[in-house]
């Protein structure tokens, strides 16, 4: 009999780790976290949560991955696109193969997860995919072009998922958050108070609330700001 799964990408550190923690402890499902790093992985001791070594940005390793969770009878009931990387550099400044690397993990990576969960919501009754934005999906900041216009992206895919998904019980949704206590904000942005930023459970909270949204209302996108900025 098949078991309803919760995949978590770039699931082995930072919002992704904290994402599939909450995940396994609140609810019944196992969480799949797949990352690069095999070793990280591994180490990771949780008895809800497995590991898979997947690199998204690579087709081949996400359909490795779903035919290892087809295999084991595991249907993904929530897919939450997290995984994300930052190269950060003025456009006149950013190489084609940086901006290229970004793009591949950020955009292709949550299409090609996106396009195997929807495959196997659709036969087994519906489900959810969220994705984890940026405050950069609606807005531009200095040395951030190929980054933000991952995450523009990636709220286009969103909103498209949730209306091709519809009649299928597929529910997609985004959250963006503004900056969070992780290592990618560090190293684009230094000079920032890291004891101000959002941090990586206040996300995770956001990703359980999307959850619980059962009835006809449901929130799209989830902007999440620090505490001290200015709301409007």
């Amino acid at each position: 009999m098949s078991q309803p799964c919760a995949i978590v990408t770039g699931g082995s550190r930072g919002i992704g780790l904290v994402i599939a923690k909450r995940l396994a402890d609140k609810s019944d499902m196992t969480v799949t976290i797949c990352g690069r790093d095999s070793e990280r992985l591994e180490s990771i001791r949780h008895q809800n949560i497995q590991g898979l070594v997947c690199d998204v940005s690579r087709e081949k390793d996400v359909l490795r991955m779903f035919e290892t969770l087809d295999q084991s009878d595991m249907v993904p009931a929530v897919l939450i696109n997290n995984a994300a990387v930052g190269i950060f550099g003025s456009i006149e400044e950013t190489t084609l193969e940086e901006w290229e690397t970004v793009q591949a993990v950020n955009v292709r990576g949550a299409f090609l997860c996106t396009r195997e969960s929807m495959k196997r919501m659709r036969q087994n009754g519906g489900g959810r995919i969220i994705n984890i934005g940026s405050v950069v999906s609606q807005k531009g900041y200095p040395r951030q072009s190929a980054y933000t216009a991952s995450k523009h992206a990636l709220l286009g895919l969103t909103k498209v998922t949730a209306v091709e998904g519809a009649e299928a019980g597929i529910i997609a949704q985004i959250i963006c958050p503004g900056g969070v206590d992780t290592e990618m904000v560090g190293d684009a942005r230094p000079d920032l108070d890291r004891t101000k930023l959002i941090a990586p459970k206040d996300v995770a909270d956001a990703v359980m609330f999307c959850l619980q949204q059962q009835g006809n209302a449901i929130t799209d996108i989830v902007p999440i700001r620090r505490r001290t900025s200015q709301a409007f």
